[in-house]
């Protein structure tokens, strides 16, 4: 081996290793730029020591200098058996954007006796082959692309630096662009924070669902029992008025999904079914959620002004809001998104859900169509209600001129077209099939007949039949409606306004 190469030298056989195994710390591109600056400290390393050989030889008959001990471990070449020593060196200095590879510098043996002993026999200098240079490493100018060598593809160091002068460590600039699939992974991920505690209260009904397969037989009273109470709670809770925090929650308590609320109205338990009351109430709170409804107030949507008159007499009236974005129309056949013993504290409620299309009338319809709903009511009327046939009662007209409203029943008899039900907790008390407070939607009832009660205020009574395999009607029982939450939401509301 020659004594003229340097430590740091010796290492350039292995430069491909250190590529290899440092590409997962760097990148490509900065290990070019290290590569750049380690040639041009070899050159002047290079530089220095041939100086200080020549100078040692002017002074010395010795050929060799010996290298200094700096516990590095020269390299072999890997394609020759037999150490051999590699050199450059530059004549311009290292200033040029293209290394040709490095200059092979011959190796010496000698034969004979020691030069440096007095006496001795001359030296016989034998000429070794070089090796063959390796692959030169063509490194691009500034505006090109590296061609060849383990840095194919590459930009120059100093093309990179010119188009990022601000930030040398970014990512590159393709990076920057996000997908469509990134953007809403993103957006979803950020939600707002939600309170753990009400997620929890809101999960607990999802933990009952998944507790009914493993229900045994005779424990399934009980299990229902706290299901209903469980769901009659989960429309009234104060934390949902919040309906940006209310979505947050329903979306992560899972209940919208389709093993949760969906799964126990469908049927989706062969080995069990669920009492028709928690099936129907548990479809009409998916409904309210899944159109994102979450306000748990009775009278949302509904504006309420009270007061006093100039002679004394207190007020108080309700109107709808006209910006309330869930108002359903109600001029439709048949129960529409309504479930058998749907339940509201005042009529203008079920005007707000589609149930009933007047404030105060009794009968709902237009002339070319028919009557659309009924609310069964007192009112001094000849009703006559044995649940599954009533007797129901028009509004009274002129001599052989009946009013607008029985009009649209005499005109659903003719069609054959069905109405909605509704009863009224102003019904007689004597009436087992009342509810208790407000009013309840108990069906779709066919319009059979009628007869004339009084020809000179064209007084009509109609009979209703009630349209068969409807669930039945809820006014006894456990899945009563009202229900004991609802009656409770209702004597708070009353309180507010003071009665």
């Amino acid at each position: 081996m020659s004594s003229s190469q340097s430590p740091t030298e010796r290492m350039l056989p292995d430069f491909d290793v250190l590529v290899e195994t440092k590409t997962k710390e760097m990148t490509r591109v900065k290990l070019l730029a290290l590569y750049e600056e380690r040639m041009l400290e070899i050159k002047a390393e290079k530089e220095a020591a041939a100086a200080a050989a020549k100078t040692k030889r002017d002074t010395t008959p010795s050929l060799f200098v010996e290298p200094k001990d700096d516990g590095l471990v020269p390299a072999r070449d890997a394609s020759h058996g037999s150490k051999s020593a590699k050199s450059s060196s530059s004549k311009n200095g290292g200033q040029s954007d293209v290394v040709k590879g490095f200059k092979q510098e011959p190796e010496y043996s000698f034969t004979g006796a020691d030069p440096c002993v007095t006496g001795g026999v001359s030296p016989t200098i034998t000429t070794i082959p070089s090796p063959p240079a390796p692959t030169p490493i063509q490194i691009a100018s500034r505006q090109t692309v590296v061609t060849s060598g383990p840095y194919a593809g590459l930009l120059s160091a100093g093309k990179r630096r010119r188009d990022d002068p601000i930030n040398p460590f970014a990512p590159p600039k393709r990076q920057h662009c996000q997908s469509e699939g990134l953007v809403s992974s993103r957006s979803i991920n950020n939600r707002a924070p939600v309170n753990r505690g009400n997620l929890q209260t809101l999960r607990y009904f999802r933990t009952l669902i998944e507790q009914s397969a493993r229900v045994k037989p005779q424990d399934l009273d009980q299990h229902f029992a706290k299901i209903r109470d469980n769901l009659h709670q989960l429309e009234f809770y104060d934390f949902l008025s919040d309906n940006h925090n209310a979505e947050n929650l329903i979306d992560q308590s899972r209940l919208l999904e389709d093993d949760a609320l969906p799964a126990m109205y469908e049927d989706n338990f062969p080995s069990l079914i669920y009492p028709i009351d928690i099936r129907l109430d548990c479809q009409a709170l998916y409904r309210k959620w899944s159109s994102g409804n979450y306000d748990p107030h009775l009278l949302r949507g509904i504006t309420t002004k009270q007061g006093s008159n100039k002679d004394g007499r207190n007020f108080r009236h309700h109107i709808l809001d006209k910006d309330y974005q869930f108002t359903v129309p109600c001029s439709y056949f048949g129960s529409g998104q309504l479930v058998i013993g749907q339940w509201w504290p005042l009529q203008i409620c079920a005007v707000r859900d589609g149930a009933h299309g007047e404030m105060e009338a009794g009968i709902h319809g237009k002339p070319a169509e028919g009557a659309y709903s009924v609310v069964i009511s007192g009112g001094g009327y000849a009703n006559v209600d044995r649940v599954d046939t009533i007797e129901y009662c028009g509004t009274p007209g002129s001599k052989d001129n009946p009013s607008a409203n029985t009009k649209h029943l005499i005109k659903s008899c003719e069609l054959r077209r069905q109405v909605r039900v509704l009863r009224s907790s102003q019904l007689p008390a004597g009436n087992p099939w009342r509810p208790t407070q407000g009013l309840r939607y108990d069906g779709l009832y066919a319009v059979d007949g009628w007869k004339v009660l009084d020809v000179n205020t064209a007084m009509y009574r109609f009979k209703l039949t009630r349209v068969a395999h409807q669930p039945e009607i809820r006014s006894q029982g456990p899945g009563v409606r009202p229900t004991e939450v609802e009656i409770r939401q209702h004597d708070r509301v009353k309180g507010l306004f003071g009665r």
